[in-house]
This record gives structure tokens, C-alpha cells and sequence, in this order.
């Protein structure tokens, strides 16, 4: 017979016992529907869709060019003008750009009239698909939809690249 004073105690720790499986069921199914990506999930052609570094960029499907609530709250009509022709201008070299990746690793990369080919390869690390390749070792790969993401990080500017599968 379990006494009076400890029969509420072992209600909650009960409680906390159950919840505590619940939390490890949720994490479990979280961690099961982590997106790894394959080189069979990436094959195909895709074009270019959309250039962003720290949220300013180019939309080529609407051909414009977007700021972040950030850059535009520092900056006034005039030189939020001038900064979009120049973010315009700079990424717009990318407006071409298309990827042929196959099952078996093979690329090929058109952009500014060049064609490069060459290998690429899909890894996992934590639960992170990266795409690398003779240029890029290793920018993080999402398939947001029916589009895939690259996000490459250096020297503290995160730049995104979206794709549209043809």
C-alpha cells in the first residue's frame, strides 16, 4: 500500500512519464521526415528562378527586383532606386541559367553562354542535404515544393539560389 502523501506524487510523476513518451514519439516522427535528398530526387533540367543575398534580389519569372523591409526602411525613394537598378544589374548575369543534373552525378551548368560539365554529388550531414561540385563544396539543398534551394553562406551573407524543374 502506497501512503497517502506520495500516491499524488506518483500521479505526476506518471504524468510526466507519459508526456516524456509523447515528446520522444514527436521528436522520432520530426526526425523520420527529415527531406534527405538524392541525386535521384535532383535529376532534370532546371532553370533559374529567383538570385536573393540577405533577402534583396531578382524575381526572372516577374523580372523584378525585391528588398528586404530592412534595406528599404534605411533607405529613401531615391536611393532604393538606385540600389534595385544596381542589385538589377548585378545578378542579372544569372537570368540564363540552367542545370542539367542526372541520377549518376553528371552536370552540366549553362550560364552567360558557357556551358560547364562536370560531376556532382549529394551528401547528408545532421540532417542537412548539401549539393557540391567542382565550384561549390557544399551549398545547403532544400526542395521547398516543386522548386530546389541552394543556400550558400560565406563570409556572412547567405545567398539563395531558387530553381524551377522544367
Amino acid at each position: 500500500m502506497v501512503p497517502v502523501g506520495h500516491q499524488s506524487f506518483l500521479k505526476r510523476k506518471n504524468k510526466v512519464g507519459q508526456v516524456r513518451a509523447v515528446i520522444i514519439a514527436l521528436f522520432t516522427l520530426v526526425a523520420g521526415n527529415a527531406q534527405t535528398i538524392t541525386e535521384k530526387d535532383v535529376a532534370g533540367t532546371w532553370a533559374i528562378k529567383q538570385v536573393s543575398f540577405d533577402g534583396c534580389g531578382i524575381d526572372f519569372e516577374h523580372d523584378t527586383v525585391f528588398l528586404s523591409d530592412g534595406v528599404k526602411q534605411e533607405m529613401n525613394a531615391e536611393t532604393s532606386a538606385a540600389y534595385m537598378q544596381k542589385l538589377h544589374d548585378g545578378l542579372n548575369r544569372f537570368h540564363d541559367m540552367r542545370l542539367i543534373l542526372t541520377v549518376d552525378g553528371a552536370s552540366e551548368i549553362f550560364m552567360d553562354g558557357i556551358t560547364n560539365k562536370g560531376s556532382y554529388a549529394i551528401t547528408s550531414k545532421e540532417g542537412v542535404s548539401y549539393f557540391r561540385d567542382e565550384a561549390l563544396k557544399g551549398c545547403a539543398i532544400t526542395l521547398p515544393g516543386k522548386d530546389m534551394q541552394w543556400q550558400i553562406t560565406e563570409e556572412g551573407q547567405t545567398m539563395i539560389m531558387l530553381f524551377k524543374k522544367q
